[in-house]
């Protein structure tokens, strides 16, 4: 007779004890043992010794694997079901490899899936998950073709052996993709704003970077399915640099920013932006706001040179350079990549395409989820974290709220002897090499770069006039931040930085295209729009009208129609009553004001005033409105109407 037992999984088994194959001697009783066989006449044979994983007279502990149980539950089949076995009768034990999950056992552990679960869409169908095989990210339609079952692992055996129908011959795919989506479901629901493609991110206080083929979390190299996170970080073909360089020390942080500063400037302060904005840009998915660097300077100056040879090669390969492109197609380049781009020939002769580059500024500095319109009613939802430089020959920035976004500088033409030895020393700096031991300093120096924008925004603050915008601090804390990090990465306090700002000779300018107060810039540039407008299509703009209609005793039936058709009245009083809405919205039409945005900039001048009833206006009805004091209208100049000339 025979039994079953487990085999041991124990790295040291105890020594064998021989066993009996024959009957013992003086024993008449017991009979010569038979052969076993395989039932096919072939003789089975028994093993002369037997391991045992405790000591003599210890029973052996039921294995905590499942293997235990099944080879338990065989022993007893096999024992109930057999020959009766009398007292005599000797029992040969044949030891079975039992399926373990200890990767010492003889059988080795047991397979995981091949596959991690991120979570399941809103719709209910698609499913996240990462094929381990190439460790890329896929998305896996929910349904029952084994098609979408070959996204997670290639391999038709494994599937059926998971899964195979009543017949065994084919894979139950229905089944399979209802396992794959309980699991998913259990994961609960993944959205694509957690998807990060190549860059550096922040991802619980631990900093990230996605090469592309492999992730570096706080300077160790990580495969992409050992990070536990909540992010999907996408696996692509890696970026051109390399890591295993030395960081960039302090004397060549120097080195860089002095031979930044003999290029030629407009202003002092103008290469520590190109410098700070370099350092900040190479880890852009990181940082709260990502302030947009500008140049801008007259034809052959060295706008072009700025960008191949000073912020391409420090940017290491990380960089994306295009040329005028537009916002959907380096939102399609980008695909969740938090990387640097640089726009050359961002022109405003092409308005549309000028507009899409500061759309896609306002989007990359907050970083805030964007959704378009997509299928089955679902939106699009994607996040620009890239660092925006662009470059061109005349690029204004007409918009208050985009200039503090915005930091320009400007190049100035050096004679081509001072040039020419400019440039020797700058190749012999700025290499590739370079900016990848630059990457390095500011990859292991994340933190501090952030502790020290927070500590230069406040610096900055204490120094700025009353009425310039918090955005400002943000933009020039940042970029300033990047520039010290180049020359230490010792953590500041306000005072030190402060300090810094003063010795680099740094001051606050305020922007020429803004006024004294940048704040009202929006306001006056809506007001200044609507009285040198024409809306009869000739004749006298509306500051004419105006103008004459303060000035006479006498008001003029005819300019006083003009007027209210398109919800303007002159309060000789007060000053110029602008309506809400009516007619006077087609002035508006085709810019930043249109759709009765102009009341809300309107209300903002200095003592604009909201009347607590609406206004009847000449032939153009009654509305809600505007008072717009005397004080705050522009009306010293010699205007005269063309009809009177």
């Amino acid at each position: 007779m025979f039994d079953l037992e487990p085999a041991s999984t124990s790295n040291n088994p105890t020594p064998c004890k021989e066993q009996p194959s024959s009957p013992a001697k003086g024993d008449p009783k017991t009979p010569p043992a038979e052969p076993l066989t395989n039932g096919q006449g072939s003789e089975l044979q028994a093993p002369k010794a037997i391991c045992s994983p405790t000591e003599a007279g210890t029973p052996t502990p039921e294995s905590p694997h499942r293997g235990g149980a099944l080879v338990k539950t065989l022993s007893q089949t096999l024992v109930a079901f057999g020959p009766p076995i009398t007292p005599e009768e000797e029992v040969i034990r044949i030891a079975v490899k039992e399926i373990s999950d200890d990767p010492t056992s003889p059988a080795g552990p047991e397979k995981e899936p091949p596959y991690l679960i991120y979570g399941i869409d809103e719709t209910q169908r698609i499913i996240w998950g990462r094929k381990l095989s190439t460790q890329q990210l896929v998305e896996v339609p929910v349904t029952t073709s084994s098609n979408s079952l070959f996204k997670l692992k290639s391999d038709f055996d494994y599937w059926l052996t998971r899964f195979p129908n009543t017949k065994g011959d084919n894979i139950n795919a229905t089944k399979g993709m209802a396992a794959i989506m309980k699991e998913a479901e259990e994961k609960g629901v993944f959205s694509p704003g957690d998807l990060r493609g190549r860059g550096t991110y922040l991802d619980e206080g631990r900093v990230v970077f996605n090469r592309g083929d492999v992730l570096v979390v706080d300077g160790q190299i990580t495969p992409f399915s050992d990070l536990e996170t909540k992010y999907a970080y996408i696996r692509r073909d890696p970026l051109t640099i390399n890591l295993d360089v030395p960081e960039l020390g302090d004397d060549e942080g120097q080195a860089v920013l002095d031979v930044v500063a003999s290029m030629g400037w407009a202003e002092t302060e103008h290469p520590l932006y190109v410098a700070g904005f370099v350092v900040t840009s190479v880890v852009c998915g990181a940082l709260p706001n990502r302030p947009v660097l500008q140049t801008s300077s007259a034809y052959s100056t060295g706008k072009t040179a700025l960008n191949k040879e000073v912020i391409i090669p420090l940017q290491a390969g990380i960089g994306i350079p295009v040329t005028n492109p537009t916002h959907a197609g380096l939102r399609q380049q980008l695909n969740s990549d938090a990387r640097p781009i640089w726009i050359d020939e961002s022109e405003n002769e092409s308005p549309q395409m000028r507009q899409q580059h500061l759309e896609l500024a306002r989007y990359c500095y907050d970083g805030l989820p964007t959704c378009r319109g997509g299928q089955w009613g679902k939106p699009i939802i994607y996040q620009l974290r890239s660092s925006l430089s662009v470059s061109g020959i005349n690029a204004t920035i007409p918009n208050p709220a985009d200039r503090s976004r915005i930091v320009s500088v400007r190049r100035q033409h050096l004679p081509p002897e001072v040039w020419g030895a400019v440039s020797e020393r700058l190749k012999q700096v700025i290499t590739h090499q370079t900016g990848e031991r630059l990457f390095r300093r500011v990859l292991n120096n994340v933190n501090s770069l952030l502790a020290n924008i927070e500590v230069f925004k406040q610096a900055i603050q204490a120094r700025l006039p009353h009425g310039v915008p918090t955005r400002y601090c943000d933009t020039y804390g940042t970029i300033l931040a990047g520039a010290h990090l180049l020359l230490s990465t010792r953590r500041l306090t306000v005072e030190e930085a402060g300090q810094w700002l003063q010795e680099q000779g740094w001051a606050y300018r305020p922007d020429p295209d803004a006024g004294e107060n940048p704040a009202l810039q929006e306001s006056t540039d809506c007001l200044e729009y609507l009285l040198s407008s024409s809306p009869w299509g000739q004749g006298s703009t509306v500051r004419v009208l105006v103008e004459q209609l303060k000035g006479s005793e006498v008001q003029a039936a005819t300019r006083v129609s003009q007027l209210g058709q398109f919800g303007l009245k002159v309060d000789r009083a007060g000053g110029l009553v602008v309506a809400n809405r009516g007619k006077v919205t087609e002035i508006f039409k085709g810019t930043r004001w249109a759709d009765a945005a102009h009341k809300e900039r309107l209300k903002e001048l200095p003592g604009a005033a909201v009347p607590d009833n609406a206004v009847r206006f000449k032939d153009g009805g009654s509305y809600r409105c505007v008072l717009i004091p005397w004080s705050a209208l522009d009306l010293d100049s010699d205007h005269t109407d063309p009809q009177e000339e």
